[in-house]
């Protein structure tokens, strides 16, 4: 049964101060999603976990590669895992890794993803062998040999994301109501980073503007722009309906459970969402400078063009900003 933090609105990762409160009998484990190539709070989140003995998972999808303290992300936490799925850093098309050095998690997780067979004998105890249902998510021997493959490239093209970024950054700073990504290696040399999207924070107050019309400008221009995702994860109605298993609320009324999800339960991330993100998603390879220009070109266009925006009254903006009608072309 999953309880929800609220994010760190500079980094987008789990904000610790917010964990405990959280925290009841019944949590198991933490786990910190390094979004956008940021680093969790890595120190905090393990005293918590030690304070409550907690098992602590990294969710390292965004940021392979990356490092705190000369170590890399996924490593920190009982298990870490990698996404190789089409939009990640590097890409097997779909798949990915978990890291451990828990024996234990290890053996369960071979175990998962094959059927609940292979590691035990008929001698296995019942902790060995509790909650080994027979699912199959074994990757393809193809598939990991261009995992192996990509894995030789990831520093490379790492690398590029963090150069445009760069570049980008600096390109685009002249506009007050775009507020820049913070890369934690600009003040720390204890980090290295790598951005796995550009995310700036759009502020509607100056532009007086809506986010969804400047965005629906951009894609006008020619520009891919995304505004994060959709909702939040507790939005989903399997959360919001809270029907998982069969039609009877498992495993919330299994469990007698009194968690509850709803709309304001994390606000930072809400208006994150609602009103702010702005993400820019072609940084990575084969994305260069020429191509980092056009975004500087289009942001620069469209805000000389304001006056014309302010006076566009749409009734569709969702449908506009994914189609790029004419009337926004300026």
């Amino acid at each position: 049964i999953p309880v929800f933090v609220d994010v760190d609105p500079q980094t987008f990762c789990l904000d610790p101060k917010k964990i405990e409160e959280k925290i009841s009998n019944k949590t198991k484990a933490l786990l910190a999603v390094h979004l956008m190539g940021n680093v969790a709070n890595i120190d905090e989140i393990k005293k918590i976990c030690k304070k409550y003995n907690l098992k602590f998972i990294e969710d390292t999808a965004q940021a392979p590669g990356a490092k705190y303290k000369n170590k890399y992300l996924g490593t920190f936490g009982d298990a870490g895992i990698i996404s190789l799925q089409q939009s990640k850093n590097i890409m097997t098309g779909e798949g990915g890794i978990i890291l451990t050095n828990k024996k234990e998690i290890a053996k369960k997780c071979r175990l998962i993803i094959n059927h609940g067979e292979v590691i035990y004998d008929k001698n296995a105890s019942l902790n060995e062998l509790e909650n080994i249902i027979g699912c199959n998510f074994r990757m393809t021997e193809l598939t990991a040999a261009i995992g192996i493959a990509q894995l030789k490239k990831l520093d490379k093209v790492n690398s590029i994301r963090k150069k445009n970024s760069i570049y980008l950054r600096k390109k685009l700073k002249i506009f007050k109501g775009l507020e820049m990504p913070i890369f934690q290696d600009d003040y720390n040399k204890k980090y290295k980073i790598y951005p796995h999207i550009f995310v700036m924070k759009y502020d509607k107050e100056i532009y007086k503007v809506s986010r969804d019309i400047f965005v629906a400008a951009l894609r006008a221009e020619g520009i891919p722009v995304g505004t994060g995702y959709v909702r939040p994860m507790y939005s989903n109605p399997t959360f919001l309906k809270k029907i998982a298993f069969g039609k009877k609320g498992c495993p919330w009324t299994c469990n007698k459970s009194n968690v509850s999800y709803a709309e304001g339960m994390c606000p930072i991330s809400e208006n994150l969402l609602n009103n702010e993100f702005l993400w820019f998603y072609h940084i990575a390879y084969s994305s260069n400078q020429k191509d980092m220009d056009d975004i500087f070109k289009a942001i620069n266009k469209i805000c000389k063009n304001l006056d014309h925006l302010k006076s566009i009254k749409i009734k569709n903006i969702s449908k506009l900003a994914y189609k790029g009608q004419d009337k926004l072309k300026l």
